[in-house]
């Protein structure tokens, strides 16, 4: 492996170092205090190399004096004139702390922070007071909506509405201009995921049974036994079982909502043959954890009995949903959240209140798990007297 370059100090031009490689030649090397970026100059002749640096730097200081006179002339708050990139890092850091303070959960951090990653890159350099509500349309129509991803140009819309609203807050943007990123027009979008049918769920857990490790079939039977988000599910442990007027249940406090939901052991759904109390027997083996869906080997950083990541739940339900039904048409498959429609469906044919076992505060939002978006089959009954 050769060495890296060493640098000298053989310039006295700003921004222009002078590097000695390995094979004992110098190259010169140009940063651009705007880009950050380095470029190499000169081709090896320092004259040369001083002279563009030079030129540089005198393009780049008229530059920095146009953008300070437009700030000045506009008005932006305090004279700031904060880049979009800083902002985004002052914004992680205002989410790390609502973190820190329990007001969002971690995996809520998690989606933040890829989020911000991703706006941050697309508009580095620029400065925040400069940014349009056309920037922000064209960033979501060219990188989203013109490659169908209509889904994630609305979190990324979400996303930059609120780091924009921050930045009003904290005085980075003026208010009286509005929000730039909430002028964007809303997107609607059709969903395009298919709805899990019982006869698939089956033939899936049945491939998991064979193919992958103990706890992701259990987990599935657990998700359509209960009804309860992958993240929910995954936090679940043996002491959350409890007596309430001695009857037992399993308590549930739901990360997204914070929704504590109480869940008869006894709850028995009939299209599986399993009642939430068998689903956790199953649970119980011969590895020592807490967690009713632990890993049962350690295998590198993974020890045994350790809790199983909800992404996992996700990525194997994928695995076992293209095993058995490969070609889903117009449609992409089912996921793992969506047993939590099929529970919702399957017990409300019991007559199960599903909106106590979801932990829905609205009807309307338990409306949505029972529809089956065009899934299932409407049986036209013969009359009584054919």
């Amino acid at each position: 492996m050769s060495p890296r370059p060493r640098v000298n100090k053989q310039t006295d031009v700003p921004n222009l170092r002078a590097e000695t490689m390995p094979n004992g030649k110098v190259r010169y090397r140009y940063m651009n205090v705007l880009t950050r970026k380095t470029t190499t100059v000169g081709k090896g002749n320092k004259a040369d190399a001083e002279r563009i640096a030079r030129q540089a730097n005198a393009v780049i200081a008229q530059q920095i004096l146009d953008q300070e006179a437009e700030l000045i002339l506009s008005g932006a708050p305090n004279g700031t004139g904060m880049t979009w990139d800083a902002w985004c890092d002052e914004y992680l850091l205002i989410q790390k702390q609502r973190l820190e303070a329990g007001l969002i959960k971690p995996y809520t951090h998690k989606q933040i922070v890829n989020r911000v990653k991703r706006v941050k890159k697309k508009f580095k350099g620029k400065r925040i007071h400069q940014l349009t509500t056309y920037d922000f349309t064209q960033y979501l129509k060219e990188d989203f909506l013109a490659h169908e991803k209509a889904g994630m140009a609305v979190m990324i819309r979400s996303t930059l509405i609120d780091i924009c609203a921050e930045a009003i807050s904290e005085g980075v943007l003026a208010s009286d201009k509005g929000n730039p990123a909430q002028h964007t027009k809303p997107i609607t979008r059709k969903t395009k995921r298919a709805r899990l049918l019982l006869d698939v769920f089956n033939k899936a857990l049945e491939w998991s049974k064979q193919n992958q490790q103990p706890y992701m079939w259990k987990a599935m039977l657990f998700a359509i036994a209960t009804g309860q988000r992958r993240s929910d599910i995954a936090a679940c442990q043996f002491n959350d079982i409890r007596k309430f007027d001695d009857d037992e249940y399993i308590g549930v406090i739901q990360g997204k909502t914070g929704k504590k939901v109480a869940i008869p052991l006894d709850l028995h759904l009939d299209s599986i043959g399993y009642s939430v109390r068998d689903v956790i027997n199953l649970c119980r083996d011969r590895t020592l954890s807490r967690h009713l869906f632990h890993h049962s080997k350690s295998i590198g950083k993974t020890k045994a009995g350790g809790e199983i990541d909800p992404d996992t739940f996700s990525y194997n339900f994928a695995d076992a949903i293209k095993a058995v039904k490969p070609d889903w048409g117009e449609h992409n498959p089912p996921t793992f959240h969506e047993i939590r429609s099929l529970a919702a469906r399957e017990y409300d044919k019991q007559g199960i209140d599903i909106q106590k076992l979801l932990g829905h505060s609205q009807e309307s939002t338990t409306a949505i798990y029972k529809d089956a978006r065009g899934h299932d089959w409407v049986k036209v009954d013969l009359a009584e007297n054919s």
